[in-house]
């Protein structure tokens, strides 16, 4: 098959049609910049302005869920083939797809048989591990146990014939059971992660990623259990949305009303906020009794909101903040 693509000139066309996508997402985005300079112009007489008046994307109603997209209408959709799962993969392995653009690493996924390409920059990928300490302490029982959660971090799976996912960050747990949890297909013993995060800052809006979460993320065919989202702007000096979601375990995609979702955070002003992740989710699939964990009290500003404030909890408490200053420092 990699003798084929190389005489038939496929791997050059295929290369350059990758890099027509990105430069297509790049112009994309620099027109979306000057689209919110110039309304931050018409408004600069305002002192405050109201986020909702001026989103960077269509993202009004992030719980609505919408008719998934036709995937070749995506900008990031590499057009004019579709790629057997199998070919997928070998132009991965054989690193026949650019690996960078600039100053962004690519990334890619297969979407009914489509292939989509993704720009991961530096504040992207800051994102993605701002969290890996705090996770690591608490799975650990700061340093006083053996760690109940593994990280996978960017392991590509099946979540439908024909298409692969690669989340930006992933965890599993050490002792998690197949089942009820499910096999990764081609692995001997790995079950799909129960908690992934997913980052973009280019062309994907808060509903694409949320969108994703609820047909690829949480499908039939994988076992996750917890979603993070995190949505960087680059308007205003750097802005950023998170969210998070849970499997909805009988319809699967992701349960109504489960969560929480933030507003515009400037990149520029610390946050107290911070999400409450279920441990039970996170230890899904665990025999019980599961892990001890330390009590951590959750502050005012906690999401979703703890039915009696103060009260310790042994859930995982992941501050927004440690996203804001990753995310500021490598913008």
């Amino acid at each position: 098959m990699e003798d084929v693509i190389i005489k038939r000139h496929i791997r050059h066309r295929i290369q350059t049609a990758v890099l027509k996508a990105v430069d297509g997402m790049i112009t994309l985005r620099n027109h979306q910049i000057e689209r919110e300079a110039s309304v931050r112009e018409i408004n600069s007489g305002n002192e405050e302005m109201d986020a909702s008046n001026h989103d960077d994307d269509d993202d009004d109603e992030l719980d609505v869920h919408r008719p998934r997209r036709e995937v070749e209408k995506s900008p990031a959709c590499v057009k004019g083939f579709l790629f057997p799962l199998k070919t997928f993969h070998l132009l991965q392995d054989r690193t026949l797809l650019p690996e960078n653009h600039g100053r962004y690493r690519l990334k890619y996924e297969l979407d009914e048989n489509r292939l989509i390409v993704g720009m991961a920059s530096p504040a992207h990928d800051a994102a993605a591990n701002a969290w890996n300490g705090t996770i690591t302490l608490w799975s650990s029982n700061f340093g006083l146990g053996v760690e109940c959660l593994r990280q996978m971090g960017q392991g590509q799976w099946k979540y439908l014939p024909g298409a692969d996912k690669s989340p930006d960050q992933s965890f599993v747990p050490v002792g998690i059971s197949i089942p009820p949890a499910i096999l990764i297909p081609g692995t001997l013993a790995l079950a799909y992660p129960t908690m992934v995060f997913e980052i973009s800052k280019t062309h994907e809006s808060s509903q694409d990623l949320m969108d994703d979460a609820h047909h690829k993320h949480f499908s039939p065919q994988t076992s996750v259990r917890v979603w993070l989202g995190i949505k960087l702007y680059d308007g205003y000096g750097g802005r950023m949305r998170c969210m998070f979601r849970i499997r909805d375990p009988l319809n699967n995609g992701y349960l109504p009303n489960s969560g929480a979702t933030t507003g515009y955070i400037s990149l520029h002003q610390p946050t107290t906020i911070q999400f409450i992740i279920p441990k039970m989710e996170l230890l899904w699939g665990v025999a019980p009794p599961l892990p001890a964990t330390p009590f951590s009290i959750p502050g005012a500003n906690a999401l979703p909101p703890p039915p009696v404030p103060g009260v310790p909890t042994d859930d995982l408490i992941l501050p927004l903040e440690n996203v804001r200053l990753a995310a500021l420092a490598a913008w």
